[in-house]
């Protein structure tokens, strides 16, 4: 056993193998590893100046490479880039890739502008802007009395009140018709039909024309139509304008066109196209007008704007619109409305068909 004194404190150390404490088979023989063995006295036993003495183990700073290892990054000059690096930045004359680009997408827009402006010349050229006529109606001028309507254009002309009629209303007392104030009729003088397509006469066409006429009503024609060709439609057509060279009628009322559904198995119109509707209506016009006559083209509009195309038809002919609703709300112009089926007429069994002719 030996003594050692630091200022004062002393403390024992074991000078014998034999007297260490065992140690624990994980733990090493930290002597011959060359490093000083701790001091394994409790730490308020512990002289000061060893407590100050032991310092944490400083971690292991990672290895610097050697100045003189680095390369030395040269100074280039300016406008080149460095050897074996590709262009970066706005240095040299080489242009940034980024910048190609954006030209490439102005270039682009360019071109696509371009393509816009001359499709909107081109649609302003040749197109037209309005292609259905808007009717100029006022109707606040529209007035109605007793189920009957009249309509005073500005300059003060006067619509016309009629009816239409066919071998469904059967026998008319046409004198009474004339004493209830009804102006003209429009009489149908055939129709087509709806499954075996062969045209025939309405059984009191001649009689309603004549009884018409003689009781002083201007009278108009029309035809029931169930055409699937361009054929049948101008057939049609010389049907109607041999009744309206037989009979004198007056050019002031157009001869009309009237197609509807009856949703009847095997009707012979059902699996036509708008299209095929529209050029069959159209191909009745040209006839008609051919033959010296204005043409018009009857339906609701659900027939007239989703049957037909109505932007053709309208130019084709004039339409003739049937809308029970009260004040027609159609944007599209219209010669003559239809605007009841239960009418009640003087001289007419039953309900009949009311329509206003508008003046010019």
């Amino acid at each position: 056993m030996h003594e050692d004194r630091y200022n004062d404190f002393s403390y024992t150390v074991s000078s014998t193998r034999d007297e260490w404490p065992e140690r624990r088979p994980d733990q090493g023989d930290r002597r011959t590893q060359g490093q000083q063995s701790r001091d394994r006295r409790p730490r308020e036993d512990r002289p000061r100046h060893a407590r100050a003495q032991q310092r944490p183990p400083q971690r292991r700073q990672p290895q610097q490479r050697p100045a003189q290892q680095r390369p030395m990054q040269q100074r280039q000059p300016q406008g080149r880039p460095p050897q074996g690096r590709p262009p970066r930045g706005r240095r040299g004359n080489d242009p940034e890739p980024r910048s190609v680009g954006r030209i490439v997408l102005v270039a682009l827009l360019a071109i696509i502008a371009l393509i816009a402006v001359g499709a909107i010349v081109w649609v302003v050229t040749h197109a037209d802007i309005n292609p259905v006529e808007s009717n100029t109606y006022d109707w606040s001028r529209l007035e109605q009395s007793y189920g009957r309507y009249r309509y005073v254009a500005e300059d003060g002309t006067a619509s016309k009140l009629g009816i239409d009629v066919s071998h469904h209303n059967e026998d008319i007392d046409w004198a009474a018709v004339a004493s209830d104030g009804i102006e003209f009729a429009y009489v149908r003088v055939g129709w087509r039909g709806y499954t075996d397509g062969t045209v025939q006469e309405d059984s009191y066409a001649r009689a309603n024309i004549e009884g018409a006429r003689a009781n002083g009503l201007d009278v108009g024609l029309y035809f029931f139509s169930q055409a699937i060709t361009l054929d049948e439609a101008r057939e049609e057509a010389d049907f109607i304008c041999d009744f309206a060279d037989e009979y004198g009628i007056d050019k002031a009322y157009p001869l009309a066109f009237d197609m509807e559904e009856n949703n009847i198995r095997n009707e012979r119109i059902a699996d036509l196209s708008i299209e095929e509707m529209t050029d069959i209506a159209i191909a009745f016009c040209d006839r008609v007008r051919e033959r010296g006559y204005e043409p018009m083209i009857y339906g609701n509009d659900r027939w007239l704007d989703g049957y037909f195309n109505l932007e053709r038809i309208s130019k084709a002919a004039y339409l003739w619109l049937a809308d029970y609703r009260g004040e027609p709300t159609e944007y599209y112009a219209f010669k003559m409305w239809q605007y009841a089926s239960d009418g009640t007429v003087a001289g007419v069994e039953g309900g009949c068909d009311m329509d206003l002719l508008f003046p010019n």
